[in-house]
Parts: C-alpha cells; sequence; structure tokens
C-alpha cells in the first residue's frame, strides 16, 4: 500500500488519473478487494482497475481454496 501511495502521490499533477494493478497469483482475492476499496478511498480523483488472477492445482490447495 506504501509503495502505491507514494506512486501516486508523485502523479499527483496528472489530471484524472487512472491507475491498473494487477495481482498475480491473488488466491481468493481478499487482497485485491482490499486495495480497491482503500484506494478509492484514500485517492478519490484517481479510476482504479484492479485485476488478479491465480491457478488452482490439483491436490496442492483444498478444494474450497477458492471459495473462502
Amino acid at each position: 500500500m506504501s509503495v502505491i501511495n507514494s506512486e501516486l502521490s508523485n502523479r499527483a499533477s496528472t489530471p484524472n488519473p487512472r491507475v491498473r494493478i494487477l495481482d498475480v497469483g491473488c488466491g481468493n482475492g481478499h487482497f485485491i478487494a482490499y486495495l480497491y476499496k482503500s484506494l478509492s478511498v484514500l485517492h478519490p480523483e484517481t479510476s482504479f482497475d484492479v485485476y488478479g488472477f491465480d491457478v488452482g492445482d490439483h491436490g496442492v490447495q483444498a478444494d474450497d481454496f477458492f471459495k473462502k
């Protein structure tokens, strides 16, 4: 979060900034949901696109890993 906030402060002069974030290996997506909600509150002047993906590996993760 601090790295993203630092980068956003460096772009403060950009009109209507848009930031895209990709979380590779996001698991069940709780962290990207947190990022989206928090950053939208902290930087309402900025548009955020937050994406994530993960790959399920049969026999490694529990069957309900992505459902939590």
